[in-house]
This record gives C-alpha cells, sequence and structure tokens, in this order.
C-alpha cells in the first residue's frame, strides 16, 4: 500500500492490459479511512482533515493502541503494510471485521512484508514492529476500532455523497468515461494509454491480469490518497470522495439587499 507523496518523473503504474474492456467497480470500505487518519494524526501531516478530528483521534486512542502509532511517528516511509488492511475490498467490508482479521492474522505475514520494503532490514522506523508483529498487530487493531467509534458519525453522515460517487461511477461505466473518471479521481493519479499511474518516488509496474480494478472512496481530506497495485486479488486506489458543491443561487430582482445567502453546514467528507 503506497501513501501519497510528492510528484515525480518516477510513478508506481498499473498497466491494464485491455484498455477497452477495463472494468472497475467501486466498494465502501471504511478501514483505508482509518489508515490515512491515523497516518495523518500520528505524523501530524494533515492530508485535509480537520485538525480538530486529528487531534480527537491522536488523544482518543487507548494505551494499547498506541504501540502501533509509533512507527508512522517516527518513519517518512511511503510504503505501508498490505496488512493494515488485511480484508481485500472486493466486497464492502466493516472496520470490526477487519480487526477481527488483524488479531487473526499470522505474525509472520507483517514481517514478511516489511522485511520486503526494506532493502536490507525493515523499513526505517517500522523495526519495533518486525520486533514486536504479534503486538503490533493486536494494536492495530484497537486502534482501528478506537478511530472508527470516532468516525463513525461522519462515515454515515456522507453516505449521500457515498451515493453519489456510486451514480457517478456507473455512469461513466456505462457510457464508456472510465478514462475521464480516473483522470479526475486526484491530482496525483492518471490514466493515458492503458496505463493508470500514481505520480511518486516508489518507481514500479505491475501488469493488471485478471485482477479487478476497485475505487475505494474515503473521508480523509481533499489530499488523502491510498493505492495498491500489489495484492494478488485486486488492485485499487483510495481517494477523497468528492464533497457537494453549493448550488449558485442568483438574486431575484424582487430580493431585498439585505437578505443573507443560505447557510449550508459544514461537509460531512472534509
Amino acid at each position: 500500500m503506497t501513501e501519497m507523496t510528492g510528484a515525480c518523473e518516477a510513478g508506481y503504474r498499473l498497466r491494464v492490459d485491455t484498455p477497452d474492456t477495463l472494468a472497475v467497480s467501486i466498494m465502501m470500505s471504511p478501514q483505508q479511512s482509518v489508515v490515512s487518519l491515523l497516518l495523518q494524526a500520528a505524523t501530524g501531516h494533515s492530508s485535509g482533515a480537520p485538525a480538530d478530528l486529528l487531534a480527537a483521534i491522536g488523544k482518543g486512542l487507548s494505551p494499547r493502541a498506541r504501540f502501533a502509532m509509533q512507527p508512522f511517528a517516527i518513519s517518512c516511509y511511503t510504503v505501508l503494510p498490505e496488512c493494515m488492511a488485511p480484508v481485500p475490498p472486493l466486497a464492502d467490508t466493516s472496520v470490526p471485521e477487519q480487526a477481527c482479521r488483524l488479531r487473526d492474522l499470522a505474525p509472520e505475514v507483517l514481517t514478511r512484508e516489511l522485511a520486503k520494503c526494506g532493502e536490507r532490514d525493515f523499513p526505517p522506523g517500522w523495526q519495533i514492529a518486525g520486533q514486536q508483529p504479534r503486538r503490533w498487530l493486536s494494536s492495530m487493531a484497537d486502534a482501528s476500532l478506537d478511530t472508527w467509534a470516532m468516525i463513525e458519525p461522519r462515515w454515515r453522515a456522507a453516505g449521500p455523497l457515498f451515493d453519489r460517487e456510486l451514480r457517478r461511477v456507473g455512469t461513466a461505466a456505462v457510457r464508456g468515461g472510465l478514462g475521464a473518471l480516473l483522470n479526475s479521481l486526484h491530482p496525483l493519479i492518471s490514466y493515458r494509454d492503458g496505463t493508470l499511474a500514481l505520480a511518486n518516488t516508489h518507481d514500479h509496474c505491475f501488469p493488471q491480469g485478471r485482477r479487478r480494478l476497485v475505487l475505494v472512496p474515503m473521508i480523509t481530506g481533499r489530499n488523502s490518497l491510498l493505492v495498491s497495485f500489489e495484492r494478488d486479488d485486486v488492485c485499487y486506489v483510495g481517494y477523497p470522495v468528492r464533497a457537494r458543491r453549493p448550488r449558485p443561487t442568483a438574486r431575484s430582482p424582487w430580493s431585498s439587499a439585505r437578505c443573507a445567502p443560505p447557510r449550508c453546514g459544514p461537509c460531512a467528507s472534509r
């Protein structure tokens, strides 16, 4: 799983074998939002999430959950273990399901992923997780549940945004507009000539093969992005769900100049 980073000439890419028959799905998997928010809260680097929400998440973590945050706080590594979201987004999956799978994972799953990411040893900052993998996995499960308890109301309030995104993706699939759709997900995501790319210092190209490409909308800030092209079963892009834009209101010739404009509440996806 690759976290968003700055643009560059290199790229983390997915090569689509048959662009004309590209199949794209959209799944509701809040664990990706949980992971993004935990990263932002631990590092202090916001990707657009409200500062008060990130502060509340940091303060609301139980003592057992804080162990999992140590690698995030001391590492600038942008490649994250896939097992942070152990259930692949092939279907809508709840955070409690993800937490249960985290507790059941064999410790070797984490250590193998970390060893693959590091050049010689575990990546910088992740040694503590690699040395105590069982404890880290259990702690990550606790952190996921603690964060979910904090953001579940926001997730539910964003239901209309998710419904609108489902219709947008469905319309693009039916009308042959998937290229334009993929290019609209995030400024760092581009799709051209059968290649979906994330502008990233992690330079690697993966064939899609028979794997499905899944879009995972998140409620973690306008700049948040989590991308995974390396799983055996699915490729996915976690991206910020679009906020509803207020409709422009034309002033009526009979309205008083003293009338205040309509007020909108804060968007649930911010």
